[in-house]
């Protein structure tokens, strides 16, 4: 499901923002952030459900620095900072262009 696909603009988009919308109408603004979350694994799922781990570990790994980021001393907290950064685009950076270095080398 690509966004600019009709499953996409009139199923699932339509869905997704109707619950947000509810659960922030009901004042329930942590369900509705779960509900987005959830929906962005489902659509990520959808597209090639062996990438939704990689996804949760991205999201845990972001949460543990930004944490460490936030608690630490002034001092220590542009070198973590620079680490997640790198990491972050490191690990883009393999999963976009692995595959095209392994097409070239053939």
């Amino acid at each position: 499901m690509l966004f600019n696909s009709y499953p996409f603009m009139f199923g699932f988009l339509p869905i997704v923002l109707a619950g947000y919308f509810i659960l922030n109408r009901l004042r329930l603004t942590l369900c509705a952030k779960v509900w987005l979350t959830l929906a962005s694994l489902v659509f990520y799922g959808y597209w090639n459900i062996k990438y939704v781990p990689l996804i949760l570990l991205s999201i845990f790994f972001n949460y543990v620095m930004g944490h460490f980021i936030h608690s630490t001393t002034a001092k220590r907290r542009r070198p973590l900072l620079i680490f997640s950064l790198s990491t972050n685009i490191l690990l883009l950076g393999y999963y976009k262009y692995t595959d095209l270095f392994y097409r070239k080398l053939e």
